[in-house]
C-alpha cells in the first residue's frame, strides 16, 4: 500500500492534478488491480511457455506484436523487454510503458486462462 501511495502522490504531482481525490482513487485502483492479479493461480518455479499476442493503437500508431513467453517467470523483466521490442520496431521510447503495461496485460489474461 506504501508504494501505491508513493506512485499516487507522484503521479499527481507530475500531472499537476490535486492530491486529493485523486490520489486515494489511484490508491484504490491500484490495491484492487494488485489483489485481483494476486488472486489468480499458477505454479511458480514451473516453466509455462505460451503465446502472447499484442495488438493496440497508440498515438495513431497501430502495434502488433507475437512472441513467446514463460507466464510463471516471476523474475522476467517486462521493461527491458518492452524496451527492445520498441527499439527493434522503431517507436519512440515514449512507447515503452505503453509496451509494457499491454504485455502485463496479456501475461496476467493467460494466466487468468
Amino acid at each position: 500500500a506504501a508504494a501505491a501511495q508513493r506512485f499516487a502522490a507522484y503521479f499527481c504531482r507530475e500531472n499537476g492534478l490535486p492530491a486529493e481525490p485523486f490520489t486515494s482513487g489511484i490508491v484504490d485502483a491500484i490495491s484492487s488491480q494488485v489483489e485481483s492479479a494476486s488472486s489468480i493461480p499458477f505454479q511458480r518455479g514451473a516453466e509455462q511457455l505460451t503465446v502472447i499476442e499484442l495488438d493496440f493503437n497508440y498515438e495513431e500508431k497501430h502495434i502488433a506484436d507475437r512472441f513467446v513467453w514463460d507466464i510463471c517467470n516471476m523474475s522476467a523483466d517486462v521493461e527491458a523487454f518492452a524496451e527492445t521490442c520498441c527499439r527493434d520496431m522503431g517507436l519512440a521510447e515514449k512507447f515503452v510503458p505503453v509496451y509494457a503495461h499491454q504485455l502485463r496485460e496479456g501475461i496476467l489474461s493467460k494466466r487468468r486462462e
